[in-house]
Protein backbone atom coordinates (compact mmCIF):
# COMPACT_ATOMS: atom_id res chain seq x y z
CA UNK A 1 0.00 0.00 0.00
CA UNK A 2 1.37 3.42 -0.89
CA UNK A 3 1.33 6.41 1.45
CA UNK A 4 -1.54 8.83 0.98
CA UNK A 5 -0.51 12.27 -0.19
CA UNK A 6 -2.75 14.98 1.19
CA UNK A 7 -3.61 18.25 -0.55
CA UNK A 8 -2.47 21.52 0.92
CA UNK A 9 -5.25 23.73 2.25
CA UNK A 10 -4.63 26.38 -0.41
CA UNK A 11 -4.77 23.82 -3.18
CA UNK A 12 -8.00 22.43 -1.77
CA UNK A 13 -9.54 25.90 -1.57
CA UNK A 14 -8.36 26.72 -5.08
CA UNK A 15 -9.76 23.50 -6.51
CA UNK A 16 -13.13 24.30 -4.95
CA UNK A 17 -13.15 27.76 -6.53
CA UNK A 18 -12.95 29.58 -3.22
CA UNK A 19 -9.99 31.71 -4.23
CA UNK A 20 -11.65 33.06 -7.38
CA UNK A 21 -11.87 36.82 -7.92
CA UNK A 22 -14.76 38.86 -6.59
CA UNK A 23 -17.26 38.36 -3.78
CA UNK A 24 -19.84 36.81 -6.12
CA UNK A 25 -17.54 33.79 -6.65
CA UNK A 26 -17.56 32.80 -2.95
CA UNK A 27 -20.54 30.83 -1.74
CA UNK A 28 -21.06 28.51 1.21
CA UNK A 29 -17.67 29.34 2.72
CA UNK A 30 -17.35 27.41 6.01
CA UNK A 31 -17.09 29.39 9.25
CA UNK A 32 -13.79 27.73 10.04
CA UNK A 33 -11.93 24.45 10.39
CA UNK A 34 -10.74 22.18 13.16
CA UNK A 35 -6.97 21.87 12.70
CA UNK A 36 -4.19 20.18 14.61
CA UNK A 37 -0.69 21.33 15.48
CA UNK A 38 2.34 19.79 17.16
CA UNK A 39 3.12 21.04 20.65
CA UNK A 40 5.92 18.61 21.59
CA UNK A 41 8.15 16.55 19.32
CA UNK A 42 10.54 14.20 21.11
CA UNK A 43 14.22 14.81 20.62
CA UNK A 44 15.11 11.60 18.78
CA UNK A 45 18.08 11.84 16.43
CA UNK A 46 16.93 11.35 12.83
CA UNK A 47 13.19 11.80 13.54
CA UNK A 48 11.13 14.42 11.70
CA UNK A 49 7.36 14.80 12.04
CA UNK A 50 5.20 16.99 9.84
CA UNK A 51 1.48 17.61 9.96
CA UNK A 52 0.00 17.87 6.48
CA UNK A 53 -2.60 20.59 6.07
CA UNK A 54 -5.94 20.06 4.40
CA UNK A 55 -9.62 19.47 5.08
CA UNK A 56 -8.55 16.13 6.63
CA UNK A 57 -5.12 16.45 8.17
CA UNK A 58 -2.43 13.87 7.83
CA UNK A 59 0.94 13.14 9.36
CA UNK A 60 4.28 12.41 7.72
CA UNK A 61 7.06 10.79 9.71
CA UNK A 62 10.62 10.53 8.46
CA UNK A 63 13.25 8.51 10.31
CA UNK A 64 16.72 7.72 8.95
CA UNK A 65 18.63 5.92 11.70
CA UNK A 66 19.61 2.23 12.00
CA UNK A 67 17.89 1.67 15.37
CA UNK A 68 14.23 0.63 14.84
CA UNK A 69 11.58 3.08 16.02
CA UNK A 70 7.91 2.19 16.64
CA UNK A 71 4.93 4.55 16.54
CA UNK A 72 1.97 3.38 18.56
CA UNK A 73 -1.66 3.67 17.54
CA UNK A 74 -4.67 5.17 19.29
CA UNK A 75 -4.90 2.19 21.67
CA UNK A 76 -1.11 2.39 22.27
CA UNK A 77 -0.66 -0.76 20.17
CA UNK A 78 2.35 -1.07 17.83
CA UNK A 79 1.22 0.72 14.64
CA UNK A 80 4.18 1.62 12.38
CA UNK A 81 7.80 0.47 12.64
CA UNK A 82 10.64 2.42 10.99
CA UNK A 83 14.00 0.75 10.34
CA UNK A 84 16.81 0.62 7.77
CA UNK A 85 14.63 -1.69 5.68
CA UNK A 86 11.86 0.95 5.47
CA UNK A 87 8.46 1.24 7.14
CA UNK A 88 6.24 -1.62 8.23
CA UNK A 89 2.62 -1.49 9.40
CA UNK A 90 1.13 -3.77 12.02
CA UNK A 91 -1.93 -5.25 10.27
CA UNK A 92 -3.41 -6.09 13.69
CA UNK A 93 -3.26 -2.46 14.88
CA UNK A 94 -6.71 -0.96 15.51
CA UNK A 95 -5.38 2.30 14.05
CA UNK A 96 -4.23 0.50 10.88
CA UNK A 97 -7.61 -1.25 10.68
CA UNK A 98 -9.36 2.16 10.91
CA UNK A 99 -7.17 3.46 8.06
CA UNK A 100 -8.05 0.43 5.92
CA UNK A 101 -11.77 1.00 6.54
CA UNK A 102 -11.40 4.68 5.61
CA UNK A 103 -9.39 3.78 2.51
CA UNK A 104 -12.06 1.39 1.27
CA UNK A 105 -10.06 -1.83 1.76
CA UNK A 106 -11.81 -4.58 3.65
CA UNK A 107 -10.51 -4.82 7.24
CA UNK A 108 -9.35 -8.24 8.38
CA UNK A 109 -8.63 -9.75 11.76
CA UNK A 110 -4.92 -10.37 12.19
CA UNK A 111 -2.81 -11.93 14.95
CA UNK A 112 -1.58 -9.74 17.84
CA UNK A 113 1.26 -8.27 15.74
CA UNK A 114 1.60 -8.85 11.99
CA UNK A 115 4.18 -6.58 10.33
CA UNK A 116 4.01 -5.94 6.59
CA UNK A 117 6.12 -3.54 4.47
CA UNK A 118 4.36 -0.31 3.40
CA UNK A 119 7.35 1.78 2.28
CA UNK A 120 10.94 1.00 1.32
CA UNK A 121 12.06 4.51 2.30
CA UNK A 122 12.37 5.94 5.78
CA UNK A 123 9.18 8.00 5.48
CA UNK A 124 5.45 7.40 5.54
CA UNK A 125 2.35 9.63 5.43
CA UNK A 126 -1.17 8.77 6.51
CA UNK A 127 -4.42 10.34 7.68
CA UNK A 128 -4.25 9.60 11.40
CA UNK A 129 -7.67 9.47 13.10
CA UNK A 130 -6.24 11.25 16.16
CA UNK A 131 -5.77 14.40 14.08
CA UNK A 132 -9.47 14.74 13.25
CA UNK A 133 -10.97 13.65 16.55
CA UNK A 134 -12.15 17.00 17.96
CA UNK A 135 -15.56 18.59 18.44
CA UNK A 136 -16.63 21.77 16.64
CA UNK A 137 -16.89 24.63 19.16
CA UNK A 138 -20.13 26.48 19.89
CA UNK A 139 -18.31 29.86 19.62
CA UNK A 140 -16.89 29.83 16.10
CA UNK A 141 -15.80 33.48 16.04
CA UNK A 142 -12.33 33.04 17.57
CA UNK A 143 -9.32 30.73 17.39
CA UNK A 144 -9.35 28.39 20.38
CA UNK A 145 -7.80 25.13 21.62
CA UNK A 146 -10.37 22.33 21.64
CA UNK A 147 -8.47 19.27 22.90
CA UNK A 148 -5.07 17.61 23.13
CA UNK A 149 -3.69 14.40 21.59
CA UNK A 150 -0.55 12.32 21.92
CA UNK A 151 1.28 9.47 20.26
CA UNK A 152 3.65 7.06 22.00
CA UNK A 153 6.97 6.36 20.25
CA UNK A 154 9.37 3.67 21.42
CA UNK A 155 13.02 3.09 20.57
CA UNK A 156 15.36 0.69 22.41
CA UNK A 157 12.58 0.09 24.96
CA UNK A 158 12.52 3.80 25.85
CA UNK A 159 9.15 5.58 25.57
CA UNK A 160 8.71 9.07 24.12
CA UNK A 161 5.61 11.22 23.60
CA UNK A 162 4.64 13.19 20.51
CA UNK A 163 1.97 15.71 21.54
CA UNK A 164 -0.35 18.09 19.80
CA UNK A 165 -3.57 19.98 20.12
CA UNK A 166 -6.72 20.47 18.09
CA UNK A 167 -7.82 24.05 17.59
CA UNK A 168 -10.61 25.91 15.86
CA UNK A 169 -9.44 28.29 13.13
CA UNK A 170 -12.15 30.71 11.95
CA UNK A 171 -12.08 31.58 8.27
CA UNK A 172 -12.36 35.28 7.58
CA UNK A 173 -15.53 35.84 5.61
CA UNK A 174 -15.11 38.11 2.55
CA UNK A 175 -16.90 41.44 2.58
CA UNK A 176 -20.04 41.66 0.47
CA UNK A 177 -20.26 44.48 -2.09
CA UNK A 178 -22.54 46.44 0.29
CA UNK A 179 -20.02 46.09 3.17
CA UNK A 180 -17.13 47.12 0.91
CA UNK A 181 -18.99 50.26 -0.23
CA UNK A 182 -19.92 51.13 3.36
CA UNK A 183 -16.30 50.91 4.58
CA UNK A 184 -14.84 52.89 1.70
CA UNK A 185 -16.79 56.07 2.49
Amino acid sequence: MKAWILPLAGAALFSQGLMAHGPDAVENLPEGMVQSRLTQTPSIDGLQVLLLEGPSQGMMVMYQKPEPLTLHGGDEEPFLRFSQEGVQANLASSTWQALKETGGDEATKEPAVAWTPVSDSGRYAWMDPRLSDAPTPSDKSRRQVLSHWEMVITRHGEEFRLRGEHYWQPIEQPATPAQSDHHSH
